[in-house]
């Protein structure tokens, strides 16, 4: 979604949701991408899910065994060869 398009959905002015756009950037919440004049944002789900599993991996097991095997399989990931 473009900024616009973002801004539509809320009751808040450009420059506060492009600021709000930049601190969820900088935190790898959100993920941009410029295409031609315009700057699409993406939410970034992997780091989205990983932070809840995190915060929440002190509190229930659940989310311990899910960050546990998320984990392990991006390290499997990271181990395989380029193809």
């Amino acid at each position: 979604m473009t900024v616009g398009e973002i801004a539509q959905k809320f009751d808040m002015e450009l420059p506060s949701i492009s600021k709000h756009l930049s601190v969820l950037r900088e935190a790898g919440l959100v993920r941009a991408q410029k295409r031609g004049h315009h700057i699409l944002y993406f939410i970034a789900g992997d780091h989205v899910a990983n932070t809840l599993y995190g915060f929440l991996s002190p509190f229930c097991p659940q989310a311990r065994r899910i960050a546990r095997e998320r984990r392990a399989k991006e390290r499997r990931t990271a181990r395989k060869p380029d193809e």
